[in-house]
């Protein structure tokens, strides 16, 4: 599998070798296509060939494997009532500032744009909990793409996740 390098807005990337773990950044704008993964082959000084996918991102992705659960609600009497019309288990695969993606292990009935209850564990030393509403924005099969749907630098789940991320 191919390692993903995500690069940040000033177009710079950090390249690790998987041989020697000597990093390096490098300036990626002559690459055009940034808006799009790009694969480009890398030459590490010592001497290592290598193959990397660049990945421009507003915010990092770190993979992850926490279990946890939805509650799929919807609003049917206004947004201040929600009603649960299903609920289940889900395993977070990766975590970003602005959302999750996450796996199923039974088929769902979301569909794009709907509004979901998560709540996991990260598996940062506290085991601190995490209980967001995200939005769905992307479904292939099992796997689903959420962005949080609020983010509040004072919310404690917030603070949790940012911290993390710096880890």
């Amino acid at each position: 599998m191919l390692e993903k390098i995500f690069v940040n807005e000033n177009n710079i990337a950090v390249f690790i070798c998987p041989e020697c773990k000597k990093s390096r950044n490098i300036d990626v704008s002559k690459y055009k296509n940034l808006d799009k993964a790009s694969k480009i082959k890398c030459s590490c000084p010592c001497g290592h060939s290598y193959n990397v996918i660049l990945e421009k991102r507003k915010y990092y992705r770190k993979k992850a494997n926490f279990p946890g659960i939805y509650v799929n609600i919807v609003s049917s009497i206004g947004a201040n009532f929600l009603e649960e019309v299903g609920r289940g288990t889900l395993k977070v695969t990766d975590i970003s500032r602005t959302g999750i993606q996450f796996t199923l292990n039974i088929q769902h009935d979301f569909s794009l744009h709907d509004k979901i209850l998560v709540e996991f564990r990260l598996d940062d030393k506290q085991r601190t909990p995490i209980k967001k509403e995200v939005i769905i924005k992307n479904i292939n099969g099992l796997e689903i793409g959420a962005e949080f749907f609020a983010i509040d630098p004072a919310n404690p789940s917030d603070k949790a996740i940012g911290f993390y991320l710096l880890k």
